[in-house]
């Protein structure tokens, strides 16, 4: 078994910031947002998207214990979404997780949203 995680930046992030989302709010500081995974799993399936579209990129990276991950997207210019279907993490009990978000290039401030699957494996 496993899930679905929901990550949203709802507050204005600035172009040319870095943000950390968890499922309930964001910061500019990841300490205020990361949690602890409850089970061994291996996270996959990375969606994202963004209201509204406009200029720039958004650069999404998924975080295990404050270390970037390779499972990855953006949504570039007009694009609203993006995804990572390629890449898997893997993540112990109480390793923590969260969603940087990155927006460079003129980005437009919009709501940010991440979604990506926990598989749950066996121990």
């Amino acid at each position: 078994r496993g899930g679905v995680m929901s990550f949203m930046a709802n507050a204005t992030v600035a172009d040319g910031s870095t943000n950390y989302m968890s499922s309930a709010t964001t910061s500019t500081a990841e300490v205020d947002v990361s949690i602890g995974v409850p089970f061994a799993c291996t996270v996959r399936n990375l969606y994202v998207g963004r209201s509204g579209g406009g200029a720039g990129t958004a650069t999404f990276t998924l975080r295990k214990s404050g270390v970037d991950t390779a499972l990855t997207a953006a949504i570039t210019g007009a694009a609203t979404s993006g995804s990572d279907i390629s890449n898997s993490v893997t993540f112990a009990a109480g390793d923590s997780i969260n969603m940087k978000v990155v927006l460079s290039g003129g980005a437009t401030t919009a709501i940010h949203k991440a979604t990506v699957e926990l598989v749950k494996t066996s121990t």
